[in-house]
């Protein structure tokens, strides 16, 4: 059986991750590219902040659940 604290505590530092890779896309410091099959450059940095964001949701809503269950509310 699964361990809901130790759960807990990889959704955070997951969480805190994202937090970190995005931070510097959002101030403009790095810019996330892809090149396929020798085509030119592209800028894909908005497309990867909006996945961040949405990885983010997602872990908030897993750490709102787990939350619940550890307080003995669900």
């Amino acid at each position: 059986m699964i361990n809901l604290e130790t759960y807990a505590h990889g959704i955070r530092e997951a969480l805190d991750e994202c937090h970190e890779h995005m931070s510097p896309m959002e101030a403009g410091e790095l810019q996330i590219g892809k090149r396929a099959n020798g085509a030119d450059w592209q800028d894909i940095t908005t497309e990867t902040i909006d996945w961040h964001k949405k990885m983010i949701t997602t872990y908030e809503g897993i750490l709102k659940v787990l939350s619940a269950k550890l307080q003995g509310g669900f």
